[in-house]
């Protein structure tokens, strides 16, 4: 009956030129949470440390103990969702949690004697992976699967989408983040679950974000102090086009935050952008991230993050010598007898490391 509703909608809304897109939930989990539950109380806290826009997303810790089917969940509000046939759920994630414990992103429509179910594989429109419905520390290269004490960073964040069309339109539904305890043990030492920017987009004609990709190859932790150049791949799934991209950051230093926006120009057709991010000083932590949105409302995001900080000495290895190690007395640039003299010498970055990044003598 569904489908057939859905398919009844789609076609009497064939006439309309626009996707009405209509923003259902844009939770950023800065502050206290509104109409939020979590179960126990103290399963998920807030986290000011990793975060991609705001200052602040929420970690969910796997139960601690030896009890299997322990679980950790927070619990949106009821999200009324009638008047829609069409709805898309978004939301920025880390889940560095070991693949023996379960991470699942379940839904419940709201009337008598209805039950959690997963949001299934097929509604995922995302890159990592998500088999058997759920996430854990192998869904993305990034989230380092081989080292279960790894700390993430703020370059580990990543932006899933899901058409949830057919399970939770024309609808009132809830929607939930829930660790399940494996019988692994010791797994509790993880870093845990951490979500931010959850979204909920309806709309009365289909919905498909474009692609938003960033290109650049910046590490978690940079050498140098910049400035950045950031380069993305932003490229429409409709015939809409693609309004001026921007790029968004913040950046935190001894623990003052500035944000800034950058229009972005493009560099290859409508598909390849860049902006520049300016020089900061060492020290700096900055989590950038570049919006694309087309002419009809359809919008996606990607995000990364890095540390800059400055070299402890030159080279692989630490201190590096210029020269071949001897050494001689010489009086340089003149000689004023019992004076003193005094040279200077310019070395090139190059000379003291191989990715120029300069260092100790």
């Amino acid at each position: 009956m569904k489908q057939f509703i859905l398919s009844l909608v789609w076609i009497l809304s064939l006439s309309l030129t626009h996707a009405q897109l209509v923003p259902i939930a844009n939770e950023t989990f800065e502050g206290s949470l509104s109409g939020w539950t979590i179960t126990p109380a103290s399963s998920w806290h807030a986290d000011t440390n990793l975060y991609v826009s705001s200052h602040t997303s929420y970690n969910g810790i796997v139960p601690i103990g030896n009890n299997p089917g322990d679980t950790s969940i927070i619990t949106s509000p009821v999200y009324n969702l009638t008047s829609y046939a069409y709805a898309w759920l978004q939301f920025s994630q880390i889940c560095k949690v070991s693949a023996s414990d379960i991470c699942r992103i379940e839904y419940k429509e709201i009337y008598s004697g209805s039950s959690w179910q997963a949001v299934p594989t097929s509604a995922y429109k995302g890159n990592g992976v998500y088999t058997n419905a759920l996430f854990n520390h192998a869904s993305y290269p990034e989230w380092q699967s081989s080292d279960s004490l790894a700390i993430p960073t703020n370059g580990w964040w990543k932006t899933e989408n899901f058409d949830v069309s057919n399970e939770v339109s024309l609808a009132s539904v809830q929607f939930r983040f829930k660790i399940t305890r494996g019988s692994a043990l010791g797994s509790y030492f993880v870093y845990g679950w951490l979500i931010d920017n959850f979204k909920l987009i309806a709309s009365n004609n289909p919905i498909s974000p474009p692609e938003v990709t960033i290109t650049s190859t910046y590490g978690d932790t940079v050498f140098n102090t910049g400035p950045f150049v950031i380069e993305a791949k932003v490229a429409a799934r409709t015939p809409a086009p693609i309004l001026t991209p921007k790029l968004y950051y913040a950046a935190t230093y001894n623990n003052v935050t500035t944000y800034d926006s950058i229009v972005m120009t493009p560099i290859a057709g409508d598909t390849m952008w860049t902006a520049t991010i300016p020089q900061h000083l060492y020290g700096t932590s900055i989590v950038y991230s570049v919006v694309g949105i087309d002419s009809v409302g359809n919008t996606n995001t990607d995000q990364k993050g890095m540390f800059l900080k400055r070299l402890s000495g030159g080279g692989i290895t630490g201190n590096v010598i210029v020269g071949n190690g001897t050494s001689f007395d010489s009086y340089a640039p003149m000689n004023r007898f019992y004076d003193y003299s005094w040279s200077r010498i310019l070395y090139l970055g190059s000379e003291l490391s191989p990715n120029a990044t300069g260092g100790l003598i």
